[in-house]
């Protein structure tokens, strides 16, 4: 575009999206502007518009808000994948809980119950998903900038364990020749408990001996447990050395590159203890764990001897988790979605739990509402499929009884929720 196709405005941030960033109004149009926060006086220029966004790039800070903090990423402004880097802490634990109470808001619930975020914090995400691609003649390995399809090289990420960084520039220099045959790359590199699983996919070819033997050589060198890469479904194992797991309860569990796994071994432990404070004085009790996964929370109640029957439909989670010698679990494969447990299928259940994906349990929470099921704990990663779900168990009986959000994803949109009913 040419510059008069880029106007440049000075504004007042006026207030924040749901996702954190600034608007502001030019000539009766609202812009949004990532990086910015509200009362900000700030130079912006326009940059592209859809049919229902125009947003502007945030070019200089004239006033800054009280609320806003120096940047700890030197990828910060430029990577697309943290938005809120720049708010104070009092600023970020007030929105991360706003999220939460805007959700319960709009269903109409009671919010008093919503505690302060229990904020895990940087440094601690245990699986990274990027890319290597040519880009105008050059090998960009990372992320897409911020509001775009344009990769960047990243350096550094203070999100991800210290473990990941360091394979940044040797996976670029060993991946660098694969981009004269290859258009696109994704890695997906998963650390452990007992070290780092890394899995390359997007190749239309089988690699040839040489590439082969390049990655073999960056696995031993770097310690990687296992890497594999895949030519279309087909996925090839290059380097093995013992097979990636996380704990769960008293059990190490099967982990892939594409199964669902908490973002933080934190998480994992933070959810467990959410469990025990609410059954641990309990005799050993019937529980039921919808949407069970690789057993994150079936295997830390059969620690604490509850009998557990855990219930999903992603084979790859259920077969890891087959392979777990719990005597106290019972697995079942089957699709919430499609074939919910009908109302009289939980009677032999003491609790329940279930923690689905963002979707929520519309059609799973009808039938437990019409349940004997007196309670029940709830994870959620989706606020708002959270608080749809609790409105039509509170119209049947229900009552929430704690509310605690979990921030997991450190700077983004994004907050988990736990919650206690019963009736």
């Amino acid at each position: 575009m040419s510059q008069e196709e880029n106007p440049k405005h000075s504004v007042i941030i006026e207030f924040l999206t749901k996702r954190g960033e600034g608007v502001a109004c030019v000539e009766g149009r609202e812009l949004i502007v990532p990086f910015a926060l509200s009362g900000e006086r700030v130079t912006i220029e326009e940059r592209f518009k859809t049919r229902k966004i125009k947003w502007g790039k945030l070019l200089e800070i004239h006033e800054s808000s009280p609320d806003r903090i120096p940047a700890v990423c030197e990828h910060f402004g430029t990577c697309g994948g943290c938005l809120l880097q720049h708010f104070s802490a009092t600023l970020y634990k007030d929105y991360k809980k706003n999220l939460i109470l805007e959700a319960l808001r709009v269903q109409g619930l009671d919010t008093s119950l919503i505690q302060n975020p229990i904020i895990v914090g940087a440094g601690q995400r245990r699986r990274i998903d990027f890319m290597a691609r040519k880009w105008d003649g050059e090998v960009k390995m990372g992320f897409h900038e911020a509001e775009s399809k344009k990769p960047f090289n990243v350096q550094s990420c203070p999100l991800v364990h210290p473990d990941i960084p360091p394979l940044f520039e040797p996976l670029r220099q060993v991946v660098t020749p694969f981009l004269e045959q290859e258009r696109l790359i994704h890695f997906f590199i998963t650390r452990a408990q007992n070290g780092l699983d890394v899995l390359l996919a997007g190749f239309k070819e089988p690699l040839n001996t040489d590439q082969e033997q390049s990655l073999i050589d960056l696995a031993k060198a770097h310690g990687i447990i296992r890497l594999a890469y895949k030519v279309k479904k087909r996925e090839t194992v290059l380097h093995f050395m013992e097979t990636p797991t996380v704990r769960f309860g008293n059990h190490d569990v099967e982990v892939t590159a594409f199964g669902f796994l908490q973002a933080t071994e934190a998480s994992d432990k933070i959810f467990a203890d959410f469990l025990e404070k609410h059954l641990g004085d309990s005799e050993p009790l019937n529980i039921i764990d919808l949407f069970c996964g690789r057993g994150t929370l079936s295997l830390a109640l059969t620690k604490r001897g509850h009998r557990v029957k855990g219930i999903e439909c992603d084979g790859q989670a259920l077969k890891a988790l087959q392979k777990v010698p719990e005597p106290l679990l019972e697995i079942e494969e089957r699709n919430l979605f499609e074939s919910p447990l009908l109302a009289e299928e939980f009677d032999s259940a003491d609790v329940v739990v279930m923690n689905p994906p963002r979707a929520g349990a519309d059609i799973q929470t009808q039938e437990l509402a019409k349940s004997s099921c007196k309670k029940l704990i709830y994870i959620s990663c989706n606020p708002e499929s959270f608080a749809r779900d609790c409105h039509h168990l509170l119209e049947n009986g229900f009552q929430l009884r704690e509310i605690i959000p979990v921030d997991q994803f450190m700077w983004t949109p994004h907050i988990e929720v736990m919650a206690y009913l019963e009736r």
